[in-house]
C-alpha cells in the first residue's frame, strides 16, 4: 500500500481520549481496567483529569540540573549503523586460532567450533552466548557489542549537564531560529509534526537537539507535590490492583518514576516497555508532546515491518529495538499494514500505553513529563511472553517474573487482586509450576547427583538475585553449578552450556521443592474457589420473610357418611383454603 509523503499525517487516526468523572478518578487502576477494552485496541490512549485536578509542580526549576543526550534528528531513521573501517574476511573460527581463547561471557574454552572472534578486539564469544545468540557463525565481518558501544554505533551521544534555565533558553532560542521569520504563536501542532518527519525521512536539514531523558526522580526529584493522590506517579505502581505493589525493591523507571526535559524535536524512539508492562506519563508543563502507538496484539507485525524496512541493520543488530535508537516514519509502517494511532499530549494530561504496545514520539518545544510503569493481572500473559523474549535475546530482565507470580499469589499478595483477575494469576502460577517441574525432571533424568534445597530468606542461597551465565535470565526457583567453577550459574535450560564436565560433578540448587510448588498451587486454587463461593453468596438477593399462612381443611358433609375418606383425599391433594393472617 503506497502512502503519500505527507498526507498520512492528516489521515492518521487519533487514539481515544477519556474524561473520567471525579468518582471514577479516585481509583486509577480500576478506571484504566474499565477503559482498557477500548484502549487496548489502539495501544495508547489519553486521559484528561476532572476539572480542578491540577497538582502544583514540586521542583524548583531555578536549581534543577540534569544531564542530556545529543540527538541528531536527521539520523534517527537513516543511521550509519555499519562500521565502514572494519577489515574484510577476518573471521577466525578454526580450532588453531581459538584453542587458547575463552568465551567472554561464560568463560569457557570448550565448544571451540562455535567460538566467534571479534574482528576489532579479537576476543572470543560462543555464538550461543551472544546477545542475542546466533545459530551459526556469520559470514563476513563481526564486531562484538562492547566494541560497537565504544564506537557509539548505537544510541545517542552524551551531552552536557545543564541547569534548567539554561536548557530552557537553548530550547526556546533553537525553536525561534528554526522557524526564522515566523510568529511562533502561529506555528501549529501540525506544522511541527510535518517538519519533524521531513527531517527524519528526507534529511532536509541537519538538526541536533538536546534531551534530558530517564532522570531518576529519587535523585533529581519528582514533579508531583500531592503525596497522597493515587495518580501521583510515585504511588501508582503500588496502589491496590497493581501487581508491582508486592515488589520490595525501588526499581528505577518501574517503581520509581523517570523525569524528562525536552525541547523541540526531542524524540523517544520506537520501543515497548520493560516486561511488556503498562506505562503512564504525565505532562507537567510546556509545549505539547506527540505520541504514536501500535496495538500490543500487532507487535509482531510491527517488528516484521521494521526488519523488512531495514534488513541489513537488523541482521547486524538483531536486538536493535531494545536500544531505543531508531525512529522509522509511520508512513513506512502503514505501507506494511501496521496500524498506527496518534495522540497529542497537552500539559495536565496523562498518556497510557498498554502491554506490549510499541510507541514513539517527540516534543514540540521545551516541556517536562514524568513516567512510570505498572502491571495488573491482565498483563500476566504479556509478562510471560516478555521473559521468553529476554531469554531469546540474552537480555537481563528487570525483575524475576517467577518471584512476582509467587508473591502475588501468596496470602498477603492476593488481598489487592479481584477474584476475576486472580483467575489469570492462578493460571500463570500453574504454568510457572509446570514449566519448572518439567525442567527439573529433565536435569535429574541425566543423573545430577547432588541437590541443595533453600528455604525462603535463606542467606546461604547462592543463586538469589543471580543471572544465568548464558541467557541472563534471573535465577529464582533453580540453578545449576559444577565443581569446576562453583560460582558460575546457569538456568536449567542451558545445562549443556555450563561446562564439558560429566553430570556427576554438578549440583542442582532449588528454592521450593516440587511438592511445595504443588502446595502453593493447591492453596491458591482453594482460595479462588472460596472467593467465587463468597461472591455468589453475597450477590444472591436477600429473600424477604414470608408471611405466615394458616390453613384449614375444608370438610364437606357426606350424606352417605364418607367424611373420613373425603378428609384423606383432601389431604393428599393438598386442597387448602388459605387465610392470610
Amino acid at each position: 500500500m503506497q502512502v503519500d509523503k505527507e498526507s498520512w499525517i492528516a489521515s492518521l487516526p487519533d487514539a481515544p481520549v477519556f474524561h473520567p468523572s471525579t468518582e471514577e478518578f479516585k481509583d486509577p487502576i480500576a478506571y484504566i481496567q474499565k477503559i482498557s477494552i477500548t484502549a487496548k485496541s489502539t495501544g495508547i490512549c489519553k486521559i484528561v483529569p476532572p476539572a480542578g485536578w491540577n497538582p502544583k509542580f514540586a521542583l524548583d526549576l531555578e536549581t534543577v540540573k540534569f544531564p542530556t543526550r545529543i540527538q541528531n534528528i536527521a539520523n534517527l531513521q537513516k543511521k550509519k549503523m555499519m562500521n565502514k573501517n572494519m577489515p574484510k574476511n577476518c573471521r577466525h573460527n578454526n580450532k588453531k586460532n581459538v584453542e587458547m581463547i575463552v568465551c567472554e561471557v561464560c568463560e569457557g574454552g570448550f565448544h571451540e567450533e562455535v567460538m566467534l572472534l571479534c574482528d576489532k578486539c579479537g576476543k572470543g564469544n560462543h555464538i550461543y552466548c551472544l546477545t542475542p545468540p546466533l545459530t551459526s557463525v556469520p559470514k563476513g565481518n563481526w564486531i562484538c557489542l562492547n566494541c560497537r558501544q565504544k564506537n557509539n554505533e548505537i544510541g545517542f551521544e552524551v551531552g552536557k549537564i545543564f541547569p534548567y534555565p539554561t536548557f530552557e533558553k537553548i530550547g526556546n532560542y533553537f525553536k525561534k531560529c528554526y522557524f526564522e521569520g515566523k510568529d511562533l504563536k502561529k506555528v501549529t501542532i501540525n506544522d511541527v509534526e510535518k517538519h519533524f518527519w521531513r527531517i527524519v525521512e528526507h534529511r532536509e536539514r541537519e538538526v541536533e537537539v538536546l534531551y534530558g531523558n530517564d532522570l531518576d526522580t529519587s535523585t533529581y526529584g519528582s514533579g508531583f507535590s500531592d503525596s497522597d493522590s493515587p495518580w501521583n506517579l510515585n504511588n501508582i505502581a503500588r496502589v491496590p490492583g497493581s501487581l508491582l505493589s508486592e515488589m520490595k525493591e525501588d526499581i528505577l523507571g518501574i517503581i520509581v518514576p523517570w523525569l524528562y526535559f525536552g525541547m523541540i524535536f526531542s524524540s523517544f524512539c520506537w520501543h515497548n516497555e520493560d516486561h511488556y508492562m503498562y506505562s503512564i506519563a504525565y505532562h507537567h508543563f510546556g509545549s505539547p508532546k506527540t505520541w504514536y502507538g501500535v496495538p500490543g496484539n500487532c507487535a509482531t507485525e510491527f517488528e516484521n515491518a521494521m526488519k523488512a524496512i531495514m534488513p541489513t541493520v537488523f541482521e547486524t543488530y538483531p536486538d536493535l529495538l531494545y536500544q531505543l535508537a531508531v525512529m522509522i516514519s509511520p508512513r513506512y509502517l502503514i505501507q506494511k499494514g501496521v496500524p498506527i494511532y496518534r495522540a497529542h499530549q497537552m500539559p495536565g494530561e496523562f498518556i497510557v500505553t498498554f502491554p506490549a504496545a510499541y510507541h514513539a514520539g517527540f516534543s514540540h518545544g521545551v516541556n517536562c513529563t514524568e513516567a512510570v510503569n505498572f502491571a495488573t493481572a491482565d498483563w500476566l500473559q504479556y509478562g510471560f511472553e516478555s521473559v521468553k523474549r529476554y531469554r531469546l535475546f540474552h537480555r537481563e530482565p528487570v525483575f524475576s517474573h517467577e518471584e512476582l507470580i509467587l508473591k502475588c499469589s501468596s496470602p498477603q499478595g492476593r488481598k489487592c487482586i479481584s477474584t476475576e483477575l486472580f483467575k489469570e494469576l492462578l493460571s500463570e502460577l500453574k504454568r510457572t509450576r509446570d514449566t519448572e517441574v518439567d525442567s527439573r525432571k529433565k536435569i535429574l533424568s541425566k543423573g545430577t547427583p547432588l541437590i541443595c534445597y533453600y528455604k525462603e530468606n535463606d542467606k546461604s542461597n547462592m543463586f538469589h538475585n543471580q543471572h544465568c551465565k548464558i541467557c541472563n535470565s534471573q535465577l529464582y526457583l533453580s540453578a545449576l553449578t559444577c565443581d569446576c567453577s562453583p560460582t558460575k550459574l546457569v538456568c536449567l535450560d542451558h545445562a549443556a552450556q555450563l561446562c564439558a564436565c560429566s553430570t556427576d560433578a554438578r549440583c542442582l540448587h532449588l528454592y521450593l521443592t516440587c511438592e511445595e510448588l504443588d502446595e502453593r498451587v493447591n492453596e491458591a486454587s482453594s482460595f479462588l474457589s472460596r472467593s467465587i463461593q463468597n461472591l455468589v453468596t453475597n450477590t444472591i438477593p436477600e429473600t424477604p420473610p414470608r408471611k405466615k399462612m394458616k390453613f384449614q381443611i375444608k370438610k364437606e358433609e357426606d350424606d352417605e357418611g364418607g367424611d373420613r375418606d373425603r378428609y384423606l383425599t383432601q389431604m393428599n391433594q393438598l386442597r387448602f383454603i388459605g387465610e392470610m393472617v
